[in-house]
């Protein structure tokens, strides 16, 4: 800081009564220089450290970088959001074209219909009686099931059974 001067009038030249006028010469005013200590002034914005500003920097990078990726996520959640709702509104729509074709089917096919596109269409008929064979059997007759082959048997006898008796089996349920 500099020191400042400040300039102080004398003030024996002011009183009058005690002094006998002089006109002749003007009076040269003396000045007495007081010097003030300087003052301290309190510092508003203290100059930082290179490392105090770095990490001041580091910190707000940080908190960009987090608010930044923190958006970002807000932005693709919300953009995944439309592409669910409009998938949804595609499902439903699907659904019921879906339902629609559903009933246009069931109303189309009934047992008359059928037959007549066989008849017509396909050149199929009816069976004749005589084409029909009923087969009764008796309440007595089972089908008796053997694990492994016995002493005599060999693998390939044991394989032509489990043939035959699947192909009985076959024509008994689709005869009863």
């Amino acid at each position: 800081m500099e020191n400042r001067k400040y300039e102080l009038p004398e003030f024996s030249s002011l009183s009058t009564a005690a002094r006998p006028e002089k006109k002749a010469e003007p009076q040269k005013r003396k000045t007495r220089i007081l010097q003030m200590p300087p003052r301290e002034v309190p510092i508003q914005g203290r100059m930082l450290s290179t490392r105090q500003l770095l990490k001041y920097a580091a910190v707000t990078a940080v908190v960009v970088v987090v608010v930044g990726i923190v958006l970002s996520n807000k932005v693709r959640i919300n953009e995944l959001n439309s592409a669910i709702a409009a998938q949804e509104v595609k499902l439903s729509e699907a659904d019921q074209k879906y339902s629609q074709l559903g009933m246009e089917a069931r109303a189309k096919v009934n047992i008359r219909d059928v037959e007549e596109y066989a008849t017509n269409e396909l050149g199929m008929q009816l069976p004749e009686e005589y084409q029909v064979e009923t087969v009764e059997l008796a309440q007595g007759d089972k089908t008796v099931i053997h694990e492994g082959a016995g002493a005599g048997e060999s693998k390939d006898m044991t394989r032509e059974w489990t043939e035959i008796r699947t192909g009985a089996t076959n024509i008994l349920a689709y005869l009863g």
